[in-house]
């Protein structure tokens, strides 16, 4: 799969006012309703393009070439596949942005940013390209080993095998192919490396798509081996109690607003991490994915919340909305190994209701 990046100068405007010139990813105090509008060239030719917006704030419609393609909620990763609509060159993508109107959006307490906020690119995939990689593990033999499935998600026709490798510090701990009609395989890492904040060990997923002997897509992701309980009133990493000692972190930072650069991530992840802490919870709402990434690596454990604070939950659009930003960032995400728990709200008009929805979507999307 290549990636072809969509940031860079866009055409943007308040209202219906005069264009000016503003550079993607951005925030921005709200305005009400703008438009960011970007004309570009294909570099690459695949059977099918997908455009991919990282994070938005707090509500946008999105076209191109004229064609509506759909609407988007806050800070939620969203793929559109733009194939019949796009062309060889002077496509026009608009994207309409409403940062004040929405019941989910602008909130008291916290600083409010509208725009693109995060990386805007296409993708350039084979007809069939693989779509999700779950990975699951279970520790067993009192901590030694572990076992592990990779359920793998292909787009586009049943045909087809996945070739699954597991490397550690360079070296292929595990390789099999399995059909993509199959039923993912409990494999077994004998001697495992578990991940903690003091050793964050973590292992290389690597799978290919194989369509009639020949690679359609790849998919490589850094994964790790923990076991994460509640037993009674202790938390339990790898069976040993842990006390989790943390800050809680906003995604704002100074001029950046909501579009922090990754280097500026890691030096704050870094300075929590040198406090001597293990923990960091990231509020209130989805973090950029390279937050989780950099928490993987250098040994932080984490949190992550749907958006909610001194929310209304007897608000339906805000509960559906919010539901819907966790069940997203559930699936982006729980293949981290430093994400400990989800949580549900924050200092919110409570209602049982939504405890169990929120409760029932986790567990539906990451019953491990």
């Amino acid at each position: 799969m290549e990636k072809q990046s969509l940031n860079g100068i866009w055409k943007y405007r308040i209202g219906k006012g005069q264009w000016t010139e503003r550079e993607v990813p951005f925030s921005a105090a709200p305005v009400g309703h703008s438009e960011c509008e970007c004309t570009f060239d294909l570099t690459e030719k695949s059977e099918r393009v997908l455009l991919r917006f990282d994070g938005i704030t707090y509500y946008a419609r999105v076209s191109l070439n004229g064609v509506c393609l759909g609407e988007m909620i806050a800070y939620c990763e969203y793929t559109f596949d733009v194939t019949e609509y796009i062309c060889e060159k002077d496509n026009v993508l608009l994207v309409e942005l409403e940062d004040i109107s929405p019941s989910f959006g602008p909130s008291e307490g916290w600083g409010n940013f509208g725009g693109i906020t995060r990386d805007v690119s296409l993708l350039y995939t084979a007809k069939s390209y693989i779509e999700d990689v779950y990975f699951k593990t279970k520790l067993v033999n009192g901590y030694k080993d572990a076992e592990y499935t990779a359920e793998l998600t292909k787009n586009g026709g049943d045909d087809g095998e996945f070739e699954v490798t597991l490397s550690f510090d360079g070296k292929e701990v595990d390789c099999y192919t399995v059909n993509c009609t199959e039923e993912a395989p409990i494999r077994t890492v004998k001697k495992v490396h578990l991940w903690s904040p003091d050793e964050p060990s973590l292992y290389e997923l690597s799978v290919k798509l194989l369509i009639d002997g020949k690679v359609a897509d790849t998919y490589t992701e850094k994964v790790g081996f923990r076991e994460f309980k509640c037993n009674r009133h202790r938390f339990v990493l790898n069976g040993e109690e842990i006390f989790l000692q943390g800050v809680c972190k906003h995604e704002m930072y100074g001029d950046y607003a909501h579009t922090v650069p990754n280097e500026v991530i890691e030096k704050d992840l870094r300075k929590i991490k040198e406090t001597g802490c293990n923990y960091v919870r990231l509020v209130h709402y989805p973090h950029n994915k390279a937050t989780l990434e950099i928490c993987d690596r250098i040994g932080l454990m984490t949190s992550e919340e749907p958006g909610l604070w001194w929310s209304d939950m007897k608000d339906e659009t805000i509960v559906d909305a919010s539901l819907e930003v966790l069940r997203r960032t559930v699936i982006r995400d729980r293949n981290h190994v430093s994400v400990a728990f989800w949580l549900s709200f924050n200092e919110c008009i409570f209602t049982p209701e939504f405890i169990k929805e929120s409760a029932r979507v986790c567990r539906e999307y990451d019953p491990y």
